[in-house]
């Protein structure tokens, strides 16, 4: 597993900013932060409902208890 994940820098208006955080990330040796980063999100599609969250959560990393507490985080931040 890497303990890196992709830096959103902004979303469109249709998209709902559940958690936001400041994220750092690297160019070459060079160690910048992105500011109030969209670090969970969510918005409509077809009948349902996506979340997305930037933080890497690899099936070879997770268990029942991980499982249940992102469960847990997602619902009470869902508008």
């Amino acid at each position: 597993d890497m303990s890196v994940w992709p830096v959103v820098v902004g979303v469109d208006s249709s998209v709902s900013v559940l958690l936001q955080g400041d994220a750092e990330y690297r160019q070459g040796m060079e160690v910048f932060t992105q500011a109030d980063s969209p670090l969970l999100v969510s918005f409509e599609e077809g009948d349902g409902e996506v979340i997305v969250m930037t933080w890497r959560n690899a099936v070879n990393g997770a268990n029942s208890d991980m499982l249940s507490v992102l469960h847990a985080m997602i619902e009470s931040v869902s508008p």
